[in-house]
């Protein structure tokens, strides 16, 4: 399997943790004024921010 598939794989779970943490502390907080396009944001944010971490984590791994 590939590195990118591998990173792919493990940063699409975190991602996806992430955005229900959000949601569950945003509709919480701000109950019917939560606005909810702002969790897409920060998942895909996050989830791009995990997938690179664990690509440039592999990639240092394998090269050892």
């Amino acid at each position: 399997m590939s590195l990118t598939t591998k990173a792919f794989l493990i940063a699409v779970p975190i991602a996806v943790l992430l955005q229900v943490i959000v949601l569950m502390i945003g509709f919480t907080i701000y109950r019917e004024n939560f606005y909810v396009p702002a969790t897409n944001i920060i998942g895909i944010c996050s989830g791009l921010l995990a997938f690179f971490q664990v690509k440039k984590h592999l990639e240092r791994k394998q090269s050892k």
